[in-house]
């Protein structure tokens, strides 16, 4: 699978974005993006700090994302299949099976 290109990390959507401590110290932050296939994806951030402006933030997820730095890039994941149910009403539909 192929990493996400510049676009694609830019149109993708942060919707989870964690901070977690541990007695009360910065440990790490958890973030959630979802794809422009509504694919999720999250992973943990140990990188930045606790201070962090919202412009770090997104400049880590876009360099994760991308395979910027020591990232490797995320992995896309394909587009979820359309699965469809579909009414049937001439195959039995409504009558005793016997």
């Amino acid at each position: 699978m192929a990493t996400f290109t510049t676009s694609e990390a830019n149109a993708s959507t942060i919707v989870r974005m964690e901070q977690k401590k541990i007695d009360g110290n910065h440990q790490c932050w958890v973030f959630g993006i979802t794809d422009a296939h509504n694919n999720y994806m999250d992973w943990i951030d140990s990188t930045l700090s606790a201070s962090a402006t919202k412009t770090e933030i997104k400049t880590r997820i876009l360099e994760y994302l991308t395979g910027v730095g020591d990232f490797d890039g995320m992995q896309k994941k394909p587009a979820p299949p359309v699965i469809v149910f579909e009414e049937v009403s001439d195959k039995g539909r409504g009558e005793t099976v016997g």
